[in-house]
């Protein structure tokens, strides 16, 4: 569908980490405003001209946090598709196409009194946390804020190390004293790094997903927090089946999902 608003936005900068994900770094037009945790839709390249109505449009999650001056994403890409096929062969000073309105619930005002922030993510679904973690303001009255990140192997983990040291580990000593982020890998047994609290941990990766983590207790006892509804707020954002069976998990344990008509404590945004 196209939108009724759009604004050119020229590229500042492109990395292509692999061949299926690309990081961008745009302009940002001062009408465009979000809130941390949201997503937007682009448009990459026409298919038969330059009118609106050509533009193959796909929304993406925002990296950078609402307060700078640039818009980030990070951008998982298909097989196959036109989208994809224009965003791989993006470069500087090219230009996207940005639809005006910000769109998605994943934002940390569904919440209230969050004592432990834990966010669960798969793969490229932790695009809206990055945003959320980089709007340090935003987690001022936020005591932890646990980073769980699920992946197939270390060779998907350096993509995403790499990006994580550079715009927010060591790029603010505050936000990595409240930071813990645990990579988990399903399909590799090797040693990791990881953050607890700030402060850097080595364990080993098992194979297991993080749901067994969850339900058998081995996940917080890693963290070295307890999940409990009475403190913690949970964000979930991923493919659907991960999504599921964390959100069942966390059932079983008390938690319920928050709506416009409770004050639940999990949040979900599904990618496909």
């Amino acid at each position: 569908m196209t939108p009724k608003k759009t604004t050119p936005i020229k590229i500042i900068k492109v990395k292509n980490w692999s061949n299926n994900l690309v990081y961008l770094r745009t302009s940002r037009p001062e009408c465009f405003i979000f809130n941390a945790g949201q997503f937007a839709r682009i448009a990459a390249k026409t298919l038969n001209g330059i009118k609106n109505e050509n533009l193959v449009w796909r929304a993406q999650s925002l990296t950078s946090s609402p307060n700078d001056k640039f818009l980030e994403f990070l951008i998982l890409l298909g097989k196959s598709g036109e989208f994809s096929k224009n965003v791989n062969e993006l470069r500087s000073r090219d230009i996207l196409f940005l639809d005006n309105k910000n769109y998605g619930f994943l934002t940390l005002d569904r919440f209230r009194d969050v004592q432990d922030l834990w966010l669960f993510a798969t793969g490229s679904g932790i695009a809206p946390y990055l945003s959320i973690i980089k709007n340090f303001p935003g987690l001022k009255n936020i005591s932890r804020v646990n980073l769980i990140h699920s992946l197939r192997d270390s060779q998907n983990l350096n993509r995403y190390t790499e990006f994580l040291n550079k715009e927010i580990i060591f790029k603010s000593v505050e936000i990595k004293r409240k930071l813990t982020y645990l990579p988990i890998l399903t399909q590799e047994i090797t040693p990791l790094n990881g953050l607890v609290n700030g402060e850097s941990i080595k364990y080993k990766s098992t194979k297991k997903r993080f749901t067994l983590m969850l339900s058998n207790g081995e996940l917080e006892k890693l963290a070295n927090c307890n999940l409990l509804p009475k403190k913690s707020k949970v964000m979930i954002c991923g493919n659907p089946n991960m999504i599921r069976d964390t959100r069942n998990i966390l059932k079983n344990m008390g938690f319920i999902a928050n709506r416009r008509d409770n004050d639940g404590e999990i949040a979900v945004e599904n990618y496909w």
